[in-house]
């Protein structure tokens, strides 16, 4: 997806949705105090930029809290500018975090080259292009030998494949 705009207004990038699919994912559950190697069912993710004048409405529980870093930064041909985004597995709750856009600058125009989004609470990330290839995965910093219960979030990794559902 080729999204043009000018740093200074990147924000107002129209909001659109993605629904990205797996293609392959792997990782470790832990089970009897110890990783094992295991294979996960493919997963349907859906990410959905939250439009300019919902992100900091504090009555819409779709928006996003105020921003207090820049929102965007332009070093030579290069930029991240923060956006707001609703995302989450197809079927579960979806939650609104920032995300960080990053464009290239080519022949003067901006244009979006992938989206990165990290929830630092559950440890997930999700990389994509709107209409293009995706990584996910999911990291767990509990890392005592003996845990509650015997149980750990499990780790994984996958890639696949976005496409752009609304605009």
């Amino acid at each position: 997806m080729q999204l043009q705009l000018s740093v200074a207004s990147a924000q107002e990038v129209s909001a659109f949705a993605s629904i990205c699919v797996e293609a392959d994912g792997t990782g470790y559950n832990w089970k009897e105090g110890q990783w094992n190697r295991v294979g996960f069912a493919e997963e349907t993710f859906v990410v959905r930029k939250i439009p300019v004048e919902r992100q900091y409405n504090s009555d819409n529980p779709e928006g996003c809290a105020a921003f207090s870093e820049p929102n965007a930064i332009e070093v030579d041909d290069y930029a991240r500018v923060a956006g707001c985004y609703r995302r989450g597995k197809l079927g579960a709750k979806h939650f609104s975090s920032w995300c960080s856009e990053f464009y290239t600058k080519l022949d003067s125009r901006w244009e979006l080259d992938s989206i990165s989004c990290f929830d630092s609470m559950f440890g997930e990330k999700i990389a994509f292009e709107p209409s293009g290839p995706f990584i996910w995965y999911s990291v767990n910093s509990n890392v005592s030998a003996k845990p509650k219960d015997d149980y750990k979030d499990s780790l994984k990794v996958s890639h696949g494949q976005c496409s752009v559902i609304e605009n």
